[in-house]
């Protein structure tokens, strides 16, 4: 079992030929823009833009020829979703459940599922070669040396999880199975 949230995958797809720096960009834009407006669970315009990026994120999933089995890396938001709506959603005084800050709960949970999509989508197609490559460009990036910095926490994140997933599978090789 092998995770690699976050991480490279050589090909030859369009979107791995589009520049590092246009596709943070476009991350960074997109974070802005569903997460920028009010948290209004009645507004009818925050779940069509959600509905509108997430068909976005699908053609760019098709286009950069992703695996579905990559989608399974991003099952701890829905997990971690349920729980963040009904702990939103309870009313203490007297116990009950309020269904508009569930439902704000559930577009907060839905946008946050969005850019965790996208992300995975452009680290799957850009290396962090390419990230500092193209984040040297700017000159304040390479004057002070943030390029460098951001190319390793980025390579840091899928480090993690692949070192995690090591270490569970050691120890369940050592562990003495009675059955």
């Amino acid at each position: 079992m092998d995770i690699n949230l976050f991480s490279y995958r050589y090909d030859k797809s369009i979107i791995h030929k589009i520049p590092a720096l246009l596709k943070i960009i476009f991350l960074c834009f997109i974070s802005i823009r569903l997460f920028s407006s009010k948290i209004n669970s009645l507004n009818i315009n925050a779940w069509i833009q959600c509905c509108f990026y997430f068909i976005i994120n699908c053609i760019l999933f098709i286009i950069s020829k992703t695996k579905f089995s990559s989608l399974k890396k991003l099952s701890y938001i829905p997990i971690l979703g349920i729980i963040i709506i009904l702990i939103i959603g309870l009313d203490f005084n007297p116990i009950k459940i309020n269904f508009s800050k569930s439902l704000e709960a559930l577009l907060y949970v839905t946008r946050l599922f969005i850019i965790s999509f996208l992300a995975l989508i452009i680290f799957d197609t850009t290396s962090t070669y390419q990230i500092e490559k193209e984040l040297d460009k700017i000159p304040l990036f390479k004057k002070f040396k943030i390029s460098q910095t951001i190319s390793l926490t980025i390579l840091f994140i899928p480090l993690i999880f692949r070192l995690w997933n090591q270490i569970n599978l050691a120890s369940k090789a050592r562990i003495c199975n009675k059955k």
